[in-house]
């Protein structure tokens, strides 16, 4: 019975610390960014360096070739057509090439969701303790039970899908 109501306990007492310590380490961290994020936007600052050209007109879309001579049309309104800046909200080694054409930091174009304020506010919110079962005030109504699960042993069968020619049509062929 002990070992059950330690297992009741587990899951959130596990989030109470989880959600304590991701708290204590963005604590500590002093940019401004995440620390995956800037090691993406670093790894992607030394390919653009070695890797891009950019072609603008001084808009703020930029035209920029890469080495294997495919360009690349970036639009500083957070697009690019590689749709990696899209899909991750970092940016990629073409967008860090025209962000710096236009005299910009790329730590500026990061997505919001990737700033250290916004991880805060996730994790400011905490879960609050419970009591011990033995504390709990007792009901006269049924416990929950668990929902009924019948597991089929085996191999569930497959149903070979007949051709057009071995179907019956009113038990003529």
């Amino acid at each position: 019975m002990w070992f059950q109501l330690r297992q009741a306990k587990l899951p959130a007492y596990t989030l109470l610390i989880r959600i304590a310590t991701r708290r204590e380490k963005m604590d500590k961290v002093v940019d401004t960014l995440c620390p995956t994020p800037i090691l993406f936007l670093e790894k992607n600052k030394s390919k653009s360096l070695a890797e891009c050209i950019p072609k603008g007109t001084g808009t703020p879309v930029i035209e920029v070739e890469s080495i294997g001579g495919d360009t690349y049309v970036v639009d500083l309104t957070r697009t690019c057509a590689c749709r990696r800046w899209d899909l991750t909200g970092i940016p990629c080694k073409h967008d860090i090439v025209a962000v710096n054409f236009m005299r910009q930091k790329p730590e500026d174009y990061v997505d919001a969701c990737y700033l250290k304020s916004t991880y805060m506010v996730i994790y400011s919110h905490t879960v609050k303790p419970v009591n011990g079962m033995d504390l709990w005030i007792p009901t006269d109504s049924t416990p929950i039970l668990l929902p009924q699960y019948n597991r089929k042993y085996g191999r569930p069968k497959k149903k070979r899908n007949k051709d057009a020619y071995e179907k019956e049509t009113n038990g003529k062929l």
